[in-house]
């Protein structure tokens, strides 16, 4: 699956009580700062994988008590991105970030919704869990490279026997997968909060057969 981005989305915080509408979601306050992703030594190739690059300036905006990481033009392999608490990630126009195929890049497992059942999983390629204020804005490319991905939707042991652990009262924690032989297949982005679209946007989801 591609996301060609042309506008923003974002994660604020939602809030409502019972029998009221659901107002719109706040817009994330996030801090004017920026961390361009090649100053932490990633390799914009296509073939280089930046993992650890993604995940130091992600750190770096945490530590600065948010920010803004900016993805040049350019391929940019990595595994999953995971996003924290006030940091955006923007793409500039001809920056595309391609996550791996690899199955073996996309753990170690984290805690994921999937077919509506909790388990543990390969990571998303771009996840948050617990945070708030978060956006990915730009005008560049998410390539998920979903080619390598669709053949798992017809193998997928694994949905029937996280079914039947929920079932048999099988904790959250035991309910693990993560292999290709489980079929479980990741979720592109997932985050425990909202997810919203902001003002002006423009995203296009390509799937690749």
């Amino acid at each position: 699956m591609v996301c060609v981005l042309a506008g923003a989305l974002a994660v604020g915080r939602v809030g409502a009580t019972p029998d009221t509408a659901i107002p719109l979601p706040a817009e994330p306050q996030i801090p004017k700062r920026t961390s361009r992703l090649a100053d932490f030594g990633a390799i914009g190739d296509g073939h280089a994988l930046n993992t650890q690059a993604f995940k130091d300036v992600i750190e770096a905006c945490v530590e600065g008590e948010g920010g803004c990481v900016v993805v040049p033009t350019g391929v940019w392999l990595t595994g999953p991105i995971h996003l924290r608490n006030k940091v955006r990630l923007h793409l500039e126009k001809g920056a595309e970030v391609r996550f791996s195929d690899r199955p073996e890049h996309c753990l170690p497992v984290v805690l994921i919704a999937r077919g509506g059942v909790r388990c543990m999983n390969c990571s998303p390629l771009i996840y948050a869990r617990d945070c708030e204020d978060i956006a990915i804005t730009g005008k560049g490319t998410l390539n998920g490279q979903g080619q390598a991905w669709w053949s798992w939707i017809n193998r997928q042991p694994g949905m029937s026997a996280m079914r039947k652990a929920v079932r048999n009262g099988v904790p959250v924690e035991r309910r693990v997968y993560g292999r290709p032989e489980d079929g479980v297949c990741p979720p592109f982005i997932q985050s425990d909060n909202w997810l919203s679209l902001g003002e002006n946007v423009g995203v296009d989801v390509v799937r690749q057969e």
